[in-house]
């Protein structure tokens, strides 16, 4: 007896959890592609700043910043897959070419990331600046990727 009543005390704290969860996510504002994009680029520029002794927090921002684009990326993944059904053969095509030219920048930018991890402090320079190249490479890919049908 007092077993199952456990086991129904938890049922109920772990369905109340799920669902204050689910509504958590629902009401968590939405973001703009146009604000990642801004706060992306904001950090980008702050990391281009700093200097060796700052590497961990070059690292962090540059983190942060990367992980805005992987959900903005993933977030147009989806929306590629919903209308894919609806989309003319030629959209599609060229919207999963603009979407693979997209990975493969971002992917750019996580070798970059990593070699920030690693530079010595005479490559640093070179290395902050071929991570900023990279974005720059990326935020072209990016626009593309969001104006293709």
């Amino acid at each position: 007896m007092l077993t199952q009543r456990i086991l129904v005390q938890m049922a109920l704290v772990a369905s109340l959890t799920l669902a204050g969860q689910a509504l958590a996510e629902d009401v968590r504002p939405k973001v703009t592609r146009e604000q990642v994009q801004k706060e992306v680029s904001e950090a980008i520029e702050a990391v281009k700043t700093y200097s060796i002794q700052k590497r961990e927090a070059a690292l962090a921002k540059a983190k942060v910043a990367l992980d805005k684009l992987d959900r903005d990326i993933e977030a147009q993944e989806d929306a590629l897959r919903k209308n894919w059904s609806s989309m003319t053969e030629e959209a599609r095509r060229t919207s999963a070419e603009a979407n693979q030219d997209l990975r493969r920048r971002r992917q750019d930018m996580a070798e970059w990331y990593g070699a920030m991890k690693h530079a010595s402090k005479n490559a640093w320079g070179d290395i902050k600046q071929g991570f900023a190249g990279a974005y720059e490479k990326l935020k072209a890919a990016w626009r593309k990727a969001h104006t293709t049908p």
